[in-house]
Formats: structure tokens, C-alpha cells, sequence
């Protein structure tokens, strides 16, 4: 229901703004990442401010910081009101953004536990946000110590194995090393495209 809602007019009605929520959040309560439907439901809340629900926009918000590489946080700020930019819990949510951002992972892993109450509906937030913080120090160390590692990413030493072995790293005893002439992938170019073609129709007036 929610996708046929989106590829129609409907996708700018107040009326779909309860099935697309409901959809939205049992999609991220199964860790489920859908960006057309995250950015849909962003931008009915841009053009119906009165029936702006904080806590899904909260929700929706916080997954969303998990997937840097999809410009998606970026582009959900953009529709929002400034106003409800310095509101809690959105000041925290922003500034664990401005945190991954500028790269201060130490200090992004204690402000997550003031975002607790929300970030425990998403199923994996914690291991997700993990790998996307790995897969920036993957590009940045050859090797880590991995007690340092844990303590950026947020995770106990004996989680990182799996993590790190997404990102061409192994663990050597006390030490991470990172393969760094294996680069991270680019999105597909058919990936890009549907973004934009996502980005283009959720800005249009």
C-alpha cells in the first residue's frame, strides 16, 4: 500500500500520512531502511506542520544517520522548520550528525545514550552505527589499535571481527589492520539516479 500511495498524487495528501507511518514505523522496528518512504513521510510533515508527529519524525530522523553515505539526513533537514531544529530530542539527533560528521566518534558514542529512548525501536542501531563510523576509519587507519576501535565504534573488542571484516580489516591480537587499497564501493550509478529521482520529486513544489 505504501509504495502504490508514493508513485501516486496521493503521496502529497494529508490522508496518506497515517498509512505511511504506520508502514514506516513497523519497517524500522525490523531494521528495515526504505529512503522513498522515510523521505515521503518528512515531506508530508513539510507540508502539513500541524499534524507533525515528533516522535516518528524522532524515529525516522535517527535511522536515517545510520546511512551517511545516502545523503538522506541531509536532504530531511532541509524540510524541516528551523524552530524544531533546536527542539529535543532533535538537538541531539543533530548534533550526533555534526559529531560523525567532523569525525569526533568518542564523543558521537556519548551522546547516542541521551537518543536511548528512540534509537532502542530501531533494531540494530547501535551495530549499524558502528559499521558506518568502521567504514570511515577503514579509509583513514592502516592499523588501530583495536581497544581504540572499540571505543569509536561503540563496541565491545570481541564484536569487532565481523564488523571490521566488512571493511577489508583484520583483527592481529591487540591490533586492527585495514586493506586500504581496497576502497569502499560507490553507489551504482543507477543507485544515484533513483536518489536524485527521489530528492528531485520530494522538493518539488
Amino acid at each position: 500500500m505504501a509504495s502504490s500511495i508514493l508513485e501516486s498524487a496521493a503521496r502529497y495528501e494529508a490522508s496518506s500520512i497515517a498509512p505511511l507511518t504506520e508502514a514506516l514505523e513497523a519497517g524500522i522496528a525490523k531494521g528495515v531502511f526504505d529512503l522513498e518512504l522515510s523521505l515521503g513521510v518528512v515531506r508530508l510533515y513539510q507540508l502539513y506542520p500541524a499534524q507533525v508527529n515528533k516522535e516518528t519524525l524522532a524515529l525516522v530522523l535517527s535511522q536515517l544517520l545510520l546511512f551517511p553515505s545516502q545523503q538522506a539526513f541531509l536532504l530531511a533537514s532541509y524540510m524541516l522548520p528551523a524552530s524544531l531544529k533546536s527542539e529535543a530530542p532533535f538537538t541531539t539527533i543533530f548534533a550526533m550528525s555534526d559529531l560523525f560528521e567532523t569525525g569526533q566518534f568518542a564523543e558521537l558514542q556519548k551522546k547516542k545514550t541521551e537518543l536511548s529512548a528512540i534509537t532502542d525501536r530501531i533494531q540494530n542501531f547501535d551495530i549499524t552505527l558502528a559499521e558506518a563510523v568502521v567504514s570511515v576509519l577503514s579509509l583513514t587507519y592502516k592499523s588501530i589499535a583495536a581497544e581504540e576501535l572499540a571505543g569509536l565504534a561503540g563496541q565491545p573488542t570481541d564484536a569487532l571481527d565481523a564488523i571490521v571484516a566488512k571493511f577489508s580489516g583484520t583483527i592481529s591480537g591487540a591490533t586492527v589492520s585495514f586493506e586500504q587499497t581496497v576502497m569502499a564501493e560507490k553507489p551504482a550509478t543507477s543507485d544515484h539516479l533513483d536518489f536524485q529521482r527521489i530528492a528531485s520529486a520530494l522538493l518539488s513544489k
